[in-house]
């Protein structure tokens, strides 16, 4: 029998982070049970703390050409003698990467069919969810307004949920899809349900917080009014500086798109959805997780005005908070 290869293929903007944090924080707990875990550089120690967090060399590997190709290729040979060995201490191991649904990943991991028993694990978004949470990411820093931003997933046909597994499935043995929502998921949450996915009970892992958490509405719109505050598309250092500065005790406003523009996208993307429910989680309620009904619940977006002086408020609390933090750090030095 061919050792177990898991590989957790996003998609982005799906709790991927949440789940790496899931890895982490549970290392030890996984070793246990005789699997190794991918670390930042696509490595997998059998000891020690690691980050599952192997996009980074991942991609380095994808942009290197023939070398980078067969740098994966001897990562992978060498993960497969370690889970072959006759006093082997481990049998499966995991690959957590959100970059793996883009192309040509599925090309550089072809010498896995081969090696391993593939198991794809693969978590994806009602298509006007994960638009506006791409919005926040990345269309705030191109100056656009969220409903065009998301919009534009009806000329690009993005994201292409389908076509990713598409790419993946001739590789694999098993394949895991689910919806990011609470009814298509092992206890409602993610990381359980990643957990059952792998082969371990959730409920005796221990399970972080959710991770990269949202700025407030009334933050992300006057941001994308001055798009010239960030370099490039990845360029976060003014989130960086906002998550310091902005006060923890208040609940950030939701980002909301117009009632049209959810239908819109709703409507858009139901064929795809539809075909994926009825493969994948059939046992799941359609309309609860990708109704248009669910979609116009949303109230309508504040006003520009409203956005403004909320944002003013947001920015004295952040200033008191400061001008409390430094309070302290002068008592300390007396």
């Amino acid at each position: 029998m061919k050792p177990r290869l898991y590989l957790h293929i996003g998609h982005s903007k799906v709790a991927s982070t949440t789940i790496q944090a899931l890895l982490d924080a549970n290392i030890a707990a996984i070793r246990a049970k005789a699997g190794l875990v991918a670390d930042l550089e696509f490595r997998f120690p059998a000891n020690g703390p690691i980050k599952a967090n192997p996009v980074g060399a991942l991609q380095d590997m994808c942009d290197g050409g023939n070398e980078g190709k067969a740098l994966l290729h001897q990562r992978l040979t060498e993960l497969h003698r370690v889970l072959t060995a006759p006093r082997r201490r481990f049998d499966h191991a995991i690959v957590s990467a959100e970059n793996l649904c883009n192309p040509p990943f599925h090309e550089l991991f072809e010498p896995a069919k081969e090696l391993f028993d593939v198991h794809l694990v693969y978590y994806i978004r009602r298509q006007d969810e994960w638009l506006l949470s791409a919005w926040k990411q990345w269309g705030v820093k191109q100056g656009q307004s969220v409903d065009a931003f998301c919009l534009e997933g009806t000329t690009t046909r993005y994201p292409a949920f389908t076509v990713a597994i598409q790419r993946w499935e001739p590789l694999a043995t098993n394949i895991h899809v689910r919806p990011l929502h609470a009814s298509a998921l092992v206890d409602g949450s993610v990381t359980h349900d990643f957990a059952k996915a792998i082969g371990l009970d959730g409920k005796t892992l221990e399970h972080p917080g959710i991770s990269n958490p949202s700025f407030d509405a009334a933050v992300l719109e006057v941001l994308r009014h001055n798009s010239y505050l960030f370099q490039h598309r990845d360029d976060d250092r003014v989130f960086d500086f906002l998550g310091e500065f902005l006060s923890k005790e208040h609940k950030p406003m939701r980002a909301v798109l117009e009632g049209k523009t959810r239908k819109t996208l709703c409507n858009y993307f139901e064929a795809e959805n539809r075909a994926l429910q009825q493969r994948f989680f059939p046992e799941t309620d359609f309309d609860v997780i990708y109704g248009v009904d669910s979609a116009a619940a949303e109230p309508p977006p504040p006003t520009d005005k409203d956005m403004l002086l909320r944002f003013l408020g947001l920015q004295l609390r952040g200033i008191m908070d400061l001008q409390a933090r430094i309070g302290q750090l002068e008592q300390r030095q007396k």
